[in-house]
C-alpha cells in the first residue's frame, strides 16, 4: 500500500497543475512526502487506497465530491479544500443554495481562501467555523509576481515559437466565452435548478458580445496594418464559426491559440483585453492594464462581482482609440476592490501560505473530521461503486455507445444523461491527465526560476 503524508488531486490541468507543483515542491522542501492525481482516477476503476494524512482537493460543494474525496484513500481524516472557484456571478454570489456554496456536511475540510471577500462569504453566510478558512490569496497569481515570472518564456521565446512578429504590437484578448463549445453535461449542471435561467441568459448575452467584438476586430485589423491580435479562448470554447471565419480572413494578424497558460500570454503580450474573465486577476498581478469590451449590457444577475464597477468600452469608437494608444493602459478595477478578493502578502507568496496551512493541518487534531469519511468501495467484490465503475467501462469502451452519444440520441432519458457523464469524464481523463515526467518539467523549471 502506498503511504503519504499529503495526497494532492486535480480535476482541471491548465488551471490547478502548476499550481500544485509549487504547492508539491515546497512541502518536500519541508521534508514532507506527497504524491499527485488526478481526481476522476476512480470513476472507472478502483485502485489501490493511498495511506495519506491530509488530503488536497479542488473543490467541496457537490455531493459527488465526497466519493472523489474518500475513494482515493483507506480513510479520509483532514481534507484542505483549494476551491479553485471563489469569484461569481451576482445572483449566486454568498446565497446559501447556490451551487458553489460549503454545505453543512463540507464544514469539516479546511477551506483556502483567496481573500477577506471569501472568507467573509463562508463564515458569515455559510457557517462554516472561522478556524477552518485560511486567508492564503490565490497562487496562481504568483507566477506574476517577484521570481517566479523567470518560469516562462521570454517574450521572443513565445512569438518565436508560434510564429508572431515580436517587432510589431501584439495585443491579447482573454476570452471568457465558455458556453460556446461547452459539453452539455457541464452546462446542465452549471447552477442548482433555482438558479438555471442564468445559463440561458448569459448564452444570450456572450453570443451577442462575442459576435460584436470580432466585429471590432475585424474592422480594426482592416484599418490598421501592423498591429496582431492573439485570441486566447477559453477551454470549453471549440469550432466557433466566427473565430474560424477572422482567421482566414487575417491569417498573418489574428492569432487563436490555446497553448500555454493565460499567464504567459499576459506576461508577454503589449495591450490586454477581456470581456469578463476573471484572470484579470492575474493582470492585475503582474502589474499591467486591461481594458473591459462590453458591446452589449450584461445582465446584473450574470456579472462577475468584482466587475460590478469596473470601467468598461461600450463603442467601436472607444475601443479603437484603446487599440491605438501607447503607453501603459489603465486598470478597470478599484485596486481596494481587487485586493478584498484576492489578498496578496508582498512578503510571501500565496504557495508557501497555503503549505503553512497543509503543515498546520497535519499536526493539528482539531482539523481531523468529526465523522471520517471511509473508502466507498469495501472489501466485497458486489460493492454498489465497483459494479457501476464495471458498468462505466464497459459502456466508455462500447463503440456503440460512442455512436450513440455522438449522435445525442435519447436525450431526455435517464440513460442519456448517465451516457453524458460517462463520456464527459472519459474525455476529461484523456485531456486533463498529468504524467510524473510533465510534473517534474514543471518543477525544474520552478527549480531554475526561484533559484
Amino acid at each position: 500500500m502506498e503511504k503519504c503524508d499529503v495526497l494532492l488531486t486535480y480535476e482541471i490541468k491548465n488551471r490547478e497543475i502548476e499550481n500544485l507543483c509549487l504547492i508539491k515542491r515546497e512541502l518536500e522542501r519541508r521534508g514532507y512526502n506527497v504524491k499527485m492525481c488526478m481526481q476522476y482516477d476512480t470513476y472507472f476503476s478502483v485502485p489501490e487506497p493511498i495511506e495519506a494524512k491530509v488530503i488536497v482537493i479542488p473543490a467541496y460543494y457537490r455531493d459527488r465530491a465526497r466519493f472523489y474525496t474518500s475513494s482515493h484513500l483507506v480513510s479520509t481524516k483532514k481534507i484542505v479544500n483549494m476551491r479553485w472557484e471563489q469569484v461569481v456571478s451576482n445572483a449566486v454570489n454568498a446565497k446559501a443554495d447556490s451551487l458553489y456554496a460549503i454545505k453543512e456536511w463540507g464544514q469539516g475540510a479546511v477551506h483556502i481562501s483567496w481573500g477577506q471577500d471569501s472568507f467573509n462569504t463562508m463564515v458569515k453566510e455559510w457557517g462554516v467555523p472561522e478556524d477552518h478558512v485560511k486567508i492564503c490569496g490565490h497562487v496562481t497569481l504568483d507566477y506574476m509576481r517577484r521570481d517566479l515570472v523567470k518560469y516562462y518564456y521570454s517574450r521572443e521565446e513565445l512569438f518565436k515559437k508560434y510564429r508572431l512578429p515580436a517587432n510589431e504590437k501584439v495585443h491579447l484578448f482573454i476570452s471568457s466565452f465558455s458556453l460556446s463549445g461547452m459539453h452539455k453535461r457541464v452546462i446542465k449542471h452549471t447552477h442548482t435548478k433555482k438558479y438555471s435561467y442564468l445559463t440561458e441568459q448569459y448564452n444570450k448575452a456572450a453570443a451577442a458580445s462575442q459576435k460584436e467584438i470580432l466585429k471590432w476586430f475585424e474592422d480594426i485589423l482592416n484599418e490598421t496594418a501592423d498591429d496582431v491580435i492573439v485570441y486566447r479562448p477559453h477551454p470549453e470554447e471549440k469550432n466557433n464559426a466566427l473565430l474560424l471565419d477572422l482567421q482566414k480572413k487575417q491569417p498573418d494578424r489574428f492569432f487563436v491559440i490555446g497553448d500555454e497558460t493565460i499567464k504567459q500570454w499576459i506576461l508577454a503580450c503589449d495591450r490586454l483585453y477581456t470581456w469578463a474573465s476573471t484572470s484579470i486577476a492575474e493582470v492585475f498581478a503582474s502589474g499591467k492594464g486591461c481594458a473591459v469590451l462590453r458591446p452589449v449590457e450584461v445582465p446584473r444577475d450574470n456579472e462577475m462581482t468584482i466587475y460590478n464597477n469596473a470601467s468598461t468600452i461600450k463603442t467601436y469608437a472607444d475601443f479603437k482609440k484603446e487599440f491605438l494608444a501607447d503607453g501603459k493602459q489603465s486598470f478597470p478595477i478599484e485596486e481596494s476592490i481587487i485586493r478584498s478578493y484576492y489578498d496578496i502578502d508582498e512578503n510571501k507568496y500565496s504557495f508557501e501560505r497555503v503549505c503553512d496551512v497543509i503543515e498546520d493541518v497535519l499536526k493539528d487534531d482539531k482539523y481531523t473530521l468529526d465523522q471520517p469519511l471511509s473508502n466507498p468501495f469495501g472489501k466485497s467484490p458486489f460493492n454498489k461503486y465497483k459494479v457501476e465503475n464495471f458498468i462505466k467501462r464497459k459502456l466508455a469502451k462500447s463503440k456503440a455507445m460512442e455512436k450513440v452519444y455522438k449522435k445525442d440520441m435519447f436525450p431526455n432519458s435517464k440513460f442519456r444523461e448517465n451516457l453524458d457523464d460517462v463520456f464527459y469524464v472519459k474525455n476529461k481523463l484523456k485531456n486533463n491527465h498529468v504524467t510524473d515526467a510533465e510534473i517534474d518539467a514543471i518543477v525544474a523549471r520552478i527549480d531554475k526560476a526561484l533559484g
